[in-house]
């Protein structure tokens, strides 16, 4: 004789799939996703008329740099012909 307590009925198995699936959809969509989407470049005022800028070093390597070139004060720009 089986044990029907036991046994899972498909009806069950469905319904709790369906509960997990909307409540991941709910999380989803309650996320502000808008907000990302939304952002704007930053105004770079008097950075924006340089043509590299870098941290503590610029190396250029065989080009050729058409504006200004930016560093941290006391940084080291180097021109390399390779």
């Amino acid at each position: 004789m089986k044990n029907q307590l036991a046994r899972e009925h498909p009806f069950a198995r469905l319904t709790s799939r369906l509960v997990v699936l909307i409540f991941f959809a709910a999380l989803l969509l309650a996320a502000p996703f808008h907000a990302a989407l939304a952002q704007t470049a930053p105004d770079l005022d008097d950075a924006s008329t340089f043509s590299a800028l870098g941290g503590p070093a610029v190396t250029l390597t065989g080009s050729a740099v058409a504006g200004d070139v930016g560093v941290d004060t006391g940084g080291i720009v180097a021109l390399t012909d390779s």
